[in-house]
């Protein structure tokens, strides 16, 4: 198995068993999440993910702020069905949270990626041009064949 599909696997094993909170994150771990962002930011897919696995095991809680950048990072290399399941979980953990106020029931940032991934695989250029917004980077390439990426996703939704 590919070594970034088990790290998107074991890093949503961690999250599926952790507590999920919407509290800011403290204060010292800024310096973590920036690099993190660097870290992504340069293409560095695996290093990324295995910094949000060591921060989720050393902190034994997910802050809903970490999820949409694991998102970003699982869907930049390729593991579409794996980066819908981290939405998945951030938007029932932002929809179940009672400090969350949304009286007019605007989609959350979880369920607009959720909208505009279930769109951008409908096609190559579609998913290209996604990716591409979410890696801030016109020179973004996907790692993995559309082909590829399309027909796991489809199956894994069976």
């Amino acid at each position: 198995m590919n070594q970034l599909k088990e790290m998107a696997s074991r890093i949503l094993s961690l999250i599926e068993n952790s507590t999920i909170t919407a509290n800011a994150c403290p204060s010292y771990i800024k310096p973590i999440l920036d690099n993190i962002n660097i870290l992504r930011n340069s293409g560095k897919y695996k290093e990324t993910l295995e910094a949000y696995i060591n921060l989720i095991e050393k902190e034994n809680v997910v802050y809903i702020t970490l999820l949409f950048g694991i998102y970003k990072t699982i869907a930049l290399t390729g593991y579409l069905y794996e980066a819908k399941r981290v939405l998945l979980i951030g938007d029932e953990a932002l929809k179940n949270n009672q400090s969350v106020i949304n009286p007019l029931n605007l989609p959350n940032n979880f369920t607009d990626n959720l909208n505009r991934l279930e769109y951008a695989i409908s096609s190559e250029e579609t998913l290209l041009n996604y990716l591409r917004v979410l890696s801030s980077s016109s020179a973004y390439i996907t790692p993995r064949s559309y082909k590829i990426i399309k027909k796991e996703y489809e199956q894994k939704l069976l």
